[in-house]
């Protein structure tokens, strides 16, 4: 691409975040864990909080699309949060695997809260593989499942 990923306002500000971005990630989960523990037991309120947690990453990296910056000239239209970061390298890179660890260890922390119990497990495994791992596995880099989220003139091309 001839666009410098650095410049994308998307992703620069996952670069130059480092341990401070880790903080603010962990205590704004720590906070939704607070705000569902007042509304629902504790062991709930895990499940709650993957499901959450699942969700709002899952529109964030694999659903939103583009950039807000208006000088890349619309050439992060077709792509996502996701497929943006280390520009469109697909490879594991660190900041890519640290995305992984964190709904994992989310979902571990909600199955174990609830003892494991069948029902709440099966929610919080289909929510972690589902809009959490296997989105960001390399060979759904560039893939719109039944042209859902498609950009018109854009993925038009690989329909071809």
């Amino acid at each position: 691409m001839p666009f410098e990923l650095s410049r994308n306002r998307n992703t620069e500000w996952i670069a130059h975040g480092g341990s401070g971005l880790l903080i603010t990630y962990i205590l704004i989960v720590g906070l939704i864990e607070f705000i569902a523990c007042t509304y629902l037991k504790f062991e709930f309120s895990w499940t709650a909080t993957n499901l959450l947690h699942g969700f709002i990453t899952f529109v964030y990296l694999h659903w939103i699309k583009g950039s807000p910056n208006f000088y890349d000239q619309n050439e992060m239209n077709g792509m996502t949060v996701w497929e943006q970061f280390d520009g469109s390298e697909p490879a594991y890179t660190l900041k890519k695997r640290l995305a992984m660890i964190i709904p994992t260890v989310l979902c571990y922390l909600a199955c174990h809260f609830v003892d494991y119990d069948v029902s709440f497990t099966v929610y919080n495994v289909v929510c972690w593989l589902v809009l959490c791992i296997i989105p960001k596995m390399p060979f759904m880099h560039g893939v719109r499942l039944l042209g859902i989220n498609s950009t018109a003139g854009i993925d038009d091309e690989k329909k071809k």
